[in-house]
């Protein structure tokens, strides 16, 4: 079997907003969704723990995902699968909501946060030499910083075992601007990618417009990748990366990659996920 590493998965969105058992069988839990009729999009979950495990799935980044948009007022009220809050407290607690579902899981011995490179190559040689009953592992992933609700607090979210993050989702976050739109990052976000310098936290450029996108390139000096983006001349849409993009590090689609990819970017010039240097050469 290849293994894997799963480079992007709402595991714990899935979980809180639609109420989906990730622990059980696929096609167990898509039978259980006959006869929703909240979405489209029930009966057709795509994967659960046991199917990663199954698929060769080692280690994913698994995400927060909580946006701020307070102009999201349906009149129907907010369905439970909303993405969206009114303010970035609302937004912050219901990522750690979410960072709380992925711990219990960690309790059950179903999930190993990683948190090192260290971590990172214990966990893929056990998992992969053993008995491969190991914990599947994550690299915790925030989608959209929104939860980060002011650019001193990334070293809470980092405490917390925050690796990645992207800078905003669809639309206008706090920091920057994402897909379906366009502009410079914020004041606070160039704050917020000082901070991330600091820290040596994972810049995922995926999602950003094109403004901020090479704005952020620009001005930020830490590792950088794209977990799930393709490129315009495959996917001719504003969500992928365009053709002056650079693109060596992003992924073909938003599919597994393998642990080499990953490697090579968590541990730039012998760096690691728990420290990097303050200064260093562009991974981008």
């Amino acid at each position: 079997m290849r293994w894997l590493i799963d480079g992007h998965l709402d595991l714990a969105w899935n979980a809180l907003s639609w109420g989906r058992d990730i622990t059980l069988d696929l096609d167990r839990l898509n039978r259980d969704e006959v006869g929703m009729t909240d979405h489209p999009s029930r009966g057709r979950a795509t994967t659960t723990l046991p199917e990663m495990r199954r698929a060769g799935i080692v280690v994913c980044q698994a995400t927060l995902l909580a946006r701020v948009k307070p102009e999201a007022r349906r009149p129907e009220g907010h369905a439970r699968n909303s993405l969206d809050f009114a303010n970035q407290e609302i937004a912050s607690a219901a990522a750690r909501g979410q960072l709380a579902y992925y711990e219990l899981l960690e309790r059950r011995g179903l999930l190993q946060m990683i948190r090192t490179s260290s971590d990172l190559d214990t966990h893929w040689e056990r998992f992969t030499t053993g008995s491969h009953d190991e914990p599947i592992g994550y690299i915790l992933a925030m989608e959209g910083a929104d939860p980060i609700v002011e650019p001193s607090q990334a070293v809470e979210w980092w405490n917390l075992g925050l690796r990645s993050v992207n800078l905003a989702h669809y639309g206008k976050s706090r920091y920057a601007v994402g897909t379906g739109d366009d502009g410079a990052l914020s004041r606070e976000g160039v704050q917020l990618l000082k901070e991330f310098e600091q820290l040596g936290m994972i810049l995922d450029a995926t999602h950003l417009s094109d403004t901020s996108f090479y704005q952020a390139l620009d001005i930020f000096h830490g590792p950088v990748l794209a977990s799930h983006n393709n490129c315009r001349a495959l996917v001719p849409d504003g969500r992928q990366f365009g053709v002056a993009t650079p693109t060596a590090q992003s992924t073909t689609s938003s599919t597994a990659i393998d642990c080499g990819f990953f490697a090579s970017i968590c541990r730039h010039e012998s760096t690691t996920l728990a420290r990097a240097p303050r200064t260093r050469n562009r991974t981008s």
